[in-house]
């Protein structure tokens, strides 16, 4: 049975990998591995979603909120959102960016809007590797004897 160490890992591999993967055709290296670093960090923290919400007190802790039916519906609803998510970040870095090279401007401001250019490719890649992170978790759950729960767990 993986414990929440295992889970984080997984969860920070699979994020990363993911947000790297959908990070491929950004213009710039950098953009590219700022989005998996924000696959790698949202991740783990997906990745502890379920047992925050069902802690893992015992090895019968596996609920609703791990359930199959649960998350398929969830992820019906989550997942088409993920290209809004990053397309949004995207845009916000690219204007924020266009803005850190203005000579009209101040030093102070453009290297702000430089900074805030970084922090959004940063957050494009978090929305998938929240979500590939979460994912990796019921993976590893699903390989254990007690395995997933349709809808409920068994009294």
């Amino acid at each position: 049975m993986a414990n929440a160490k295992q889970h984080k890992k997984a969860g920070q591999f699979t994020g990363g990998a993911v947000a790297l993967y959908r990070a491929r055709h950004q213009p710039a290296p950098l953009r590219i591995l700022l989005e998996a670093a924000g696959g790698v960090v949202a991740g783990g923290v997906g990745a502890g979603l379920y047992d925050a919400i069902e802690p893992a007190t015992t090895p019968n802790h596996r609920g609703f909120g791990h359930s199959m039916v649960a998350n398929g519906t969830a992820a019906q609803y989550v997942v088409p959102m993920l290209d809004l998510w990053e397309d949004g970040w995207r845009e916000s870095a690219a204007e924020w960016e266009a803005m850190a090279k203005r000579h009209d401007l101040p030093p102070g401001k453009r290297a702000l809007y430089g900074l805030l250019s970084l922090w959004a490719s940063f957050m494009a890649g978090t929305g998938s590797g929240f979500v590939a992170g979460a994912a990796s978790h019921l993976v590893l759950d699903s390989a254990t004897p007690r395995g997933l729960p349709l809808l409920m767990k068994a009294l």
